[in-house]
């Protein structure tokens, strides 16, 4: 799937809870990956990559080293949804 350019992301309950527990520097970092993957969610940078296993229909991208989003395309009408923000504990 190669989306260019995302119209509206919707944020899981379970993503925004856990977006209130990480630090301010982080949050600051996530809104400006946010922009960036607006404009396009493939960009080199985000290191954007396709799960597997459990997670086999979501994607997720680097905030920082340390921090990631996982995400789901609801459509290719430019459509995500914020699943979770974390550290790769995110994925277990």
């Amino acid at each position: 799937m190669r989306i260019r350019g995302i119209k509206k992301i919707y944020y899981s309950t379970h993503f925004l809870e856990s977006l209130s527990k990480i630090t301010a520097q982080v949050e600051r970092d996530f809104l400006k990956r946010e922009s960036l993957f607006l404009k396009d969610p493939f960009h080199h940078s985000l290191k954007t990559h396709k799960l597997s296993g459990t997670y086999q229909d979501f994607y997720a991208f680097w905030i920082n080293y340390r921090y990631r989003i996982m995400f789901k395309f609801l459509n290719n009408n430019g459509e995500v949804i914020f699943v979770n923000i974390g550290t790769r504990e995110i994925y277990k």
